[in-house]
């Protein structure tokens, strides 16, 4: 039995190095841009802990309020854990940032100042929550 040989004239087998260079660019832009998402992801996510904790502190200090014999020592009670929670976060009662005595039955304002993306990753703006409540 006889055995054929097949000879090519093709020098070239697998891919050139120019193929592989251009693969591992594109490459290297999926992962710029998987890294890009990541970023603006832990940014919302900063920023959306900072909105729920601005309502859970308003609240805090609502349920204070309510039950105090001395509104104005919890209401600096109160804006110690503020900075505590929120660095920056800033409060105000009815638009004075000292504690202004309120009637029980009236209705209070509870401003939360602070800035989005603490960690640095954003802006920087500054957001303010209102809550209105009754006291």
């Amino acid at each position: 039995m006889k055995t054929k040989i097949i000879i090519s004239n093709k020098k070239q087998h697998g891919s050139s190095l120019l193929e592989t260079m251009i693969s591992l660019f594109f490459l290297a832009i999926g992962l710029l841009g998987t890294l890009a998402m990541q970023n603006k992801s832990i940014q919302h996510n900063q920023n959306s802990y900072a909105y729920s904790q601005a309502i859970v502190l308003a609240t805090d200090l609502n349920e204070r309020l309510r039950i105090s014999a001395d509104p104005a020592a919890t209401y600096a009670e109160w804006t110690a854990d503020l900075q505590r929670q929120i660095p920056a976060g800033r409060a105000k009662f009815n638009g004075a940032d000292a504690f202004a005595p309120v009637a029980k039955g009236q209705i209070g304002t509870i401003n939360i100042t602070f800035k989005e993306s603490a960690a640095g990753l954003g802006s920087g703006n500054e957001r303010t929550i209102s809550f209105r409540t009754w006291l």
